[in-house]
């Protein structure tokens, strides 16, 4: 992985597939971030998650961009291996990012791309129904290619920083499957749920935790993460529904649609916010459902 990093110079295209598109955004840097989207990233052309990110932040970066949610587990996944690998060729430290699925595809092609790092946020382990059977997402995302995808020791290279909320059971379950499978730091992010990647967009929280895991440095990337957390309104948001919530169960729905005021002034599509509204609904406690059909029509 030695030699010079590779010169700074336009967005290109590098392989162009029917599943998979592998794009180059170089700059001076000496590190190249291989970036994966989630299972609903839209872009065309040249763009790719984190693009802008990746730019802002004067970093080399090979976007794969997968063109519909497969997971990165399809044919043209040698082609795209390879064109990717000739991105990188003259960097010589090499970083996986993603969220979700995208965090999913980093790690489980991690060892395939020499990667030194991976910042995973909410990782994913498989979808495959006779792996996790209780995941709902098989109905939709698995296909055949992707049987027995679990990512397993011999796809894992480099130190992975797994950002994860504990306290949601889905993707905790993942990570437990995950944490056998190669080295791993864990960065907890309580009360964020799946949207962990969201609650540090922008190269002012992004930056310093990705200057933080390049240099090894796990309890300063969890410091900025803790720092940066409070300052979200997405944070916030999930904060109050969450509050909200326990004070419905707890029988106090007075205060429960306090802190649904609260959140909705925040963020009203926090997925917390979002439930308490519809409990409160649902018992009664709210006059219309936001939820239903003839709400979603009305809010189109």
């Amino acid at each position: 992985m030695g030699g010079a990093p590779a010169a700074a110079g336009p967005r290109r295209i590098v392989f162009d597939g029917q599943d998979l598109r592998v794009v180059v955004q170089p700059t001076p840097s000496r590190a190249v971030v291989v970036c994966f989207n989630w299972g609903k990233f839209q872009g065309g052309g040249d763009r790719f998650y984190a693009d802008e990110l990746m730019l802002n932040l004067r970093m080399s970066a090979v976007g794969i961009v997968s063109k519909r949610p497969h997971w990165y587990l399809c044919d043209e996944w040698p082609q795209a291996l390879a064109a990717a690998q000739e991105a990188m060729s003259r960097h010589v430290l090499r970083v996986g990012y993603g969220y979700s699925m995208g965090a999913y595809a980093a790690l489980k092609h991690s060892k395939a791309l020499g990667l030194d790092r991976v910042l995973a946020f909410s990782p994913q382990w498989s979808v495959d129904p006779e792996e996790a059977p209780w995941d709902e997402r098989k109905d939709w995302a698995f296909t055949p290619a992707m049987k027995g995808m679990g990512v397993r020791p011999e796809d894992r290279a480099g130190r992975a920083y797994l950002f994860v909320d504990p306290g949601f059971v889905l993707d905790w379950w993942h990570v437990e499957r995950l944490l056998p499978s190669g080295e791993n730091v864990l960065v907890p992010m309580r009360h964020c749920g799946h949207d962990t990647m969201k609650m540090l967009t922008g190269r002012e929280s992004m930056g310093p935790i990705l200057q933080a895991c390049l240099h090894a440095k796990p309890a300063e990337a969890l410091d900025i993460v803790r720092r940066r957390r409070r300052l979200s309104t997405r944070f916030r948001a999930y904060m109050c529904g969450t509050r909200g919530l326990r004070r419905l169960y707890a029988g106090d729905p007075a205060r429960a649609l306090h802190w649904l005021q609260v959140g909705e002034s925040f963020l009203p599509d926090a997925s917390p916010v979002q439930q308490l509204k519809l409990e409160l609904t649902e018992r009664g406690l709210l006059p219309d459902n936001p939820l239903s059909p003839a709400g979603a029509a009305e809010g189109a």
